[in-house]
Formats: structure tokens, C-alpha cells, sequence
């Protein structure tokens, strides 16, 4: 009998979440660099390339997030079919991936926006590569410079987050020259990195703000 395909995605999603709820406190910067490897390679060997198959790099991140801040929510609908979700122990917390911000009249789309009583507290960005190398980062920089003043009293914290970078070019230097002169924004390389990735995400977003130690 055939498998329906819709069902067999559902158990795929329900296998990833239950490996998260029980791992999510040890995976470490290299741990999910190396998960998203090894599906890279699958992917390889089945259709040749990974291209088209966007996502899971943002959706292995979100999944920690989901359960540091308590891993049980509610779906609150938003505009263009898009939904936020509210945490059921404590309601001022939402979280969303790729939903709409305004900024100074323009929308924005931060891969994780973290809110708490309806304020912007937290935006992760990931990377899996700077593919043009300074440019991308300064790019991005400017984007995270123009939400940081569009909401000067809401002390956000951002966190770009690269799942892959060489230790010998000129970018490491200059992402620690922007985190040494701007004390909102902090960044993380996944590859080799042996760092708990819940306790970093606590530190360099400022979780402790909204109650999460």
C-alpha cells in the first residue's frame, strides 16, 4: 500500500521535534552544523545537489529556541496567511520565523523574532555561508542598525548566527570589530564550534530578561 506522502512528512516533523525536546540542552554550534551536513550529503547523493531544498538551517535553529522558551505554544493567525506563537505557561511570550517587522515604513522578515509584551526583544538572522563575503555581512549590518533604531526603547538583541565560516579570512576580524562596537549585536559560527547552543542563545539574546535562565 502506498504511503501518503503528507503522512510520512508529519512523521519525519514528529521524529525531528522529539529528537529536539530530548537533546536541545547539549547540542552544541558543531552538533547542528553537522545535522544539516549530513542531510546536505543525502541530498547529494540522491539528486546530486541540495538546491531548492531551503529551510532546514533556520528550522534546526528555531526548534532550539521553541524549547528553550518553554516548547509549548499557541497559533495566533497574522495577515498574509502567516501565524505567530504565543507560549502557553507565560502569554507575553511569541515567537516567529520570517514574520513580517516594519521598519521605518519598510517590512522586514527576521528568520526568528522573539517578542515579549508585544514588544521586540530578540532577532536571529542565519547564514549558511557569507557568500560574497564582507559585503553580505555589511549588508546585513545595515539592516540590523536600521531595526535597532526603529525600536530605541525596546533594548533588541541581535544574533547572526553562520553555520559555516574559515577562521583565516579578513571576515572574522571584522565581525569582531562590529560585535567590539555595538553591544546589541553578537555573533555565532556553528562549524567546530563546541559551545551549548541554548546557553548562547540565553547570553547573546538576553533571555534572562523575559524569565529564561
Amino acid at each position: 500500500m502506498a504511503t501518503n506522502p503528507q503522512e510520512s512528512f508529519q512523521k519525519f516533523l514528529e521524529e525531528l521535534d522529539e529528537y529536539f525536546l530530548q537533546n536541545w540542552k547539549h547540542l552544541t554550534g558543531a552538533d547542528i552544523y553537522h545535522f544539516y551536513d549530513a542531510v546536505f550529503k543525502i541530498l547529494k547523493e540522491v539528486k546530486g545537489n541540495s538546491n531548492g531544498f531551503t529551510g532546514l538551517s533556520e528550522l534546526l535553529i528555531w526548534k532550539i529556541v521553541w524549547h528553550q522558551l518553554g516548547g509549548k505554544f499557541k497559533r495566533v493567525p497574522l495577515a498574509n496567511d502567516m501565524l505567530k506563537f504565543q507560549s502557553l505557561d507565560d502569554p507575553r511570550i511569541c515567537i516567529g520565523q520570517s514574520i513580517e517587522v516594519s521598519v521605518k515604513g519598510k517590512r522586514r522578515y527576521p528568520d526568528i523574532s522573539i517578542y515579549y509584551s508585544d514588544k521586540l526583544t530578540a532577532v536571529v538572522s542565519i547564514k549558511l555561508y557569507l557568500t560574497n563575503g564582507s559585503k553580505t555581512l555589511y549588508d546585513e549590518l545595515s539592516k540590523f542598525k536600521e531595526l535597532k533604531e526603529g525600536y530605541p526603547d525596546n533594548d533588541i538583541r541581535i544574533l547572526l548566527i553562520i553555520y559555516g565560516l574559515s577562521a583565516k579570512g579578513k571576515t572574522q576580524k571584522e565581525l569582531d570589530k562590529i560585535e567590539s562596537e555595538n553591544d546589541w549585536f553578537k555573533y555565532l559560527i556553528l562549524n567546530n564550534k563546541q559551545s551549548i547552543m541554548s546557553e548562547k542563545l540565553r547570553e547573546y539574546l538576553g533571555l534572562d530578561r523575559i524569565g529564561i535562565v
